[in-house]
């Protein structure tokens, strides 16, 4: 699934996440235009329910360059 943090967070999208059939080897993540303070917490919360993860506070061109966002999404992966 890939989409925009905006569309991330609704209501609805959270409802159709919940309701998933898939489990957490056959998912990835690819959500961006995250706000910087949001991507650590985010990174977090998601690393257990997907299997593949990139979370960036990109807007535009989000495979072509590394965003600010980077430095805390690396890290946020590994376990505590």
């Amino acid at each position: 699934m890939e989409t925009a943090y905006k569309e991330f967070v609704t209501e609805e999208y959270q409802e159709w996440l919940a309701t998933s059939p898939y489990e957490r080897s056959r998912t990835a993540y690819m959500i961006h235009s995250v706000p910087q303070k949001d991507v650590e917490p985010l990174t977090r919360a998601l690393r257990e329910r997907a299997a593949y993860l990139f979370v960036t506070s990109a807007s535009c061109d989000f495979y072509g360059q590394f965003a600010e966002s980077w430095p805390k999404f690396v890290p946020s992966l590994a376990r505590p």
